[in-house]
């Protein structure tokens, strides 16, 4: 049986997972610049479906998440029984910071989806476009 000494938690740099960061950033922008054209034309037509967008790079990206973690838990395997070399790693503390934020944008596009035409419409009326 393994002990907490005979783990690893890697250190991974936020640079390694630039296409993960990039996913989230796009996913974020995409509305705003919808809501930039929905408030333009003064209809709220295309800020709510961009929230769809948006869940559909969270379900990408946590599907590549899902992935990498499916690769550690066999590469562990293959450890624990001697085939690799090295030490059973965790999973590091970046990747779980990256899950945290893939679940905010997640509710972020939910929200957009759900309340987005709303949102809309207050804000032309607000802004008294």
């Amino acid at each position: 049986m393994n002990t907490e000494r005979e783990t690893i938690t890697p250190i991974v740099p936020w640079r390694d997972l630039w296409p993960e960061i990039l996913g989230l950033i796009a996913s974020v922008m995409v509305p705003v610049i919808f809501l930039v054209f929905d408030l333009a034309d003064k209809e709220p037509d295309l800020f709510q479906r961009s929230g769809t967008v948006t869940l559909f790079v969270v379900v990408v990206l946590q599907f590549k998440s899902l992935s990498d973690l499916n690769q550690k838990h066999i590469n562990n395997a293959l450890r624990a029984k001697g085939v690799l070399d090295g030490k059973i790693q965790n999973v590091s503390s970046t990747r779980i910071n990256l899950s945290w934020l893939v679940l905010i944008v997640a509710i972020y596009g939910a929200a957009i989806s759900a309340f987005g035409d709303k949102f809309v419409v207050a804000l032309i009326k607000l802004l008294c476009l």
